[in-house]
């Protein structure tokens, strides 16, 4: 009997393979587990023989190469059916055996793709094979009591696995982890902000963390991850390979997608690499060096003669500023700092603008923001001491229009450690229709913040007049800038 697919990335394949509840009724009667199931004569990743108590793995190249990796943070960026989500569980379990009793997380971008994927998979090696403990699907915590807690690690102490979703970061703050098992991180689901929550609850004990994904765009995964280890961050792994790294994966079925794909699917989706999708928005913004061609400059804090200009995405939850400052020698705008903060009143908001304006000893000649029915928030703003106007175009896409005019105009350069503004670059994508092509709408538009704010300032940059601005009040000091002025 042959059994269902490895890895699949719409279910259940079940045309000529046995059905799910069949795999799982041969596995309690034969006494052995295999996972995943495999087509006919593959070999699987991993097999457990109940009656011997052993555990028999068998890896890949790419597998093998993850696994011993000894880095802390662990990225394996594969094709799709790379066999990624299937080693997740295993890695888990081994960190597990080796850190000990505590709370260890898997994440995965949403709750429907976790119960597709990882948590299947998750479940199939620690509670039906190895029988570690039970799965509360309530709490979405998987508990292994003491007892098993003695048999795993050599204590009598109990462990939580927590199941966590990437669309709500603020459910990941709840634990602090030994270890993290992230799947799918590469997805637009998958924030930055909830891949900054894992951080946080891994530093205590500076707990390692698998990340296992597909590269679906150039996000915060390029820009956190696959940028900081190519230059050469100590605590940063990447193991790259195509899907025909996987024995299991048909030649054939790569020859296919090769032939009828446009070759950036291909590159992202089957070869497991970055390059730019036909949908993205922002295609002239060059996430490199200047030096190598592109927009990133080094980090640096902007000579306080230098005027600067802010733009701003208001918001209950997420408030966004996006803080240039004009350099007159190279007649370009130079992008140092960013933040997305909520739950405070604008007044509190407009006090740490105006605190860290005091702090650099500069001037900003033009806050401009919000869209054409926020006045109120301008005006709540403007009586706490932020006279912040509207940008020039509302609409939105005359506002891109403007804001990709500033790139290729060469006017604007983006500081490296601006990592949430450089992945929403990389993200900002139109959605697509069934065939792939580019529509008018844009994916998740209201988790864009940073380019939000940046698009209400592009509106203001690209303005001729920009740089002759009338007499303004920061600080409660009046103060006129013109160009060439110290």
């Amino acid at each position: 009997m042959t059994s269902v697919w490895a890895e699949p990335e719409e279910g259940y394949i079940e045309d000529d393979f046995e059905t799910e509840a069949e795999a799982i009724e041969r596995i309690h009667t034969s006494g052995r587990y295999v996972s995943p199931p495999t087509p006919d004569g593959a070999k699987p990743i991993w097999t457990f023989d109940r009656e011997e108590g052993r555990l028999n793995l068998s890896f890949h190249e790419g597998q093998a190469r993850t696994w011993a990796a000894k880095r802390r943070f662990i990225a394996m960026i594969a094709g799709t059916q790379g066999g990624k989500t299937t080693f997740g569980p295993l890695w888990l379990w081994r960190e597990i055996k080796e850190r000990g009793a505590g709370d260890y997380m898997v994440v995965t971008p949403t709750g429907p793709l976790a119960k597709l994927k990882a948590v299947p998979e998750f479940l199939r090696f620690f509670e039906e094979a190895l029988q570690l403990g039970e799965f509360r699907k309530g709490d979405r915590v998987f508990e292994i009591p003491a007892a098993k807690g003695l048999q795993l690690y050599g204590k009598y102490e109990a462990t939580r696995i927590i199941f966590g979703s990437a669309v709500v970061p603020e459910s990941l703050e709840s634990a602090t982890a030994k270890g993290a098992w992230l799947d799918e991180v590469g997805q637009q689901q998958f924030r930055l902000e909830s891949w900054d929550a894992v951080n946080r609850r891994v530093s205590l004990y500076q707990g390692r963390v698998l990340m296992t994904t597909t590269p679906y765009n150039l996000g915060w995964l390029k820009t956190n991850v696959y940028d900081q280890w190519v230059e050469g961050d100590p605590d940063m792994t990447v193991i790259q390979f195509a899907s025909t790294l996987n024995p299991v994966f048909p030649r054939k079925e790569m020859a296919r997608v090769t032939k009828n794909m446009p070759a950036w699917k291909v590159a992202l989706f089957y070869k497991g690499q970055f390059i730019k999708p036909d949908t993205l928005i922002y295609q002239c913004f060059e996430d490199r060096d200047e030096r190598l061609g592109g927009h990133l400059v080094d980090d640096f804090l902007p000579p306080a003669h230098w005027p600067r200009f802010v733009g701003l995405d208001f918001g209950g939850a997420n408030t966004a500023l996006v803080w240039c400052a004009y350099n007159p020698e190279r007649d370009q705008y130079v992008f140092y700092d960013e933040s997305v903060e909520g739950a405070m009143p604008a007044k509190e908001h407009a006090a740490r603008a105006l605190q860290k304006v005091k702090d650099q000893q500069a001037t900003v000649l033009y806050w401009i923001g919000g869209a054409k029915s926020e006045d109120q928030n301008r005006l709540d703003w403007a009586v706490a001491g932020v006279p912040v106007e509207p940008p020039m175009v509302f609409d939105l896409e005359p506002g891109i229009d403007r804001g990709l005019a500033l790139i290729k105009m060469n006017k604007m350069r983006v500081q490296k450690h601006l990592r949430g503004m450089r992945s929403e670059f990389g993200t900002y994508s139109r959605d697509q229709d069934e065939r792939g092509n580019a529509l008018e709408t844009i994916f998740h538009k209201a988790r864009f913040h940073r380019l939000d704010a940046y698009r209400y300032l592009a509106t203001k940059l690209v303005e001729p007049t920009v740089l002759a601005p009338p007499v303004l009040i920061v600080g409660g000091v009046s103060s006129r800038w013109t160009r060439g002025a110290a």
